[in-house]
């Protein structure tokens, strides 16, 4: 999930994940090196803490604890790796 927006779209829908996104753009960003990882974000609110899962599809995002994903997303987690 991206707080912003991408670029490269067509590259991003090839990829075996889902990406949500406010948008996209084709300008580059400035790289400044000011990044954080494994950190709480919270943002339009909701807060993303490590560890816990994002589900979604076309319709929205649900933030759920590490150990609790539906089925079905289990098992389309599962078809989408090629296991």
């Amino acid at each position: 999930m991206v707080n912003g927006s991408i670029r490269d779209v067509a590259a991003l829908r090839a990829l075996p994940i889902g990406v949500k996104a406010l948008g996209s753009t084709p300008r580059r960003s400035r790289k400044e090196d000011t990044g954080e990882r494994d950190v709480p974000l919270t943002f339009t609110g909701a807060t993303f803490t490590p560890g816990r899962r994002l589900v979604g599809d076309d319709d929205g995002i649900v933030i759920l604890p590490a150990d609790e994903v539906p089925e079905a997303s289990a098992a389309a987690m599962k078809g989408r790796s090629g296991s």
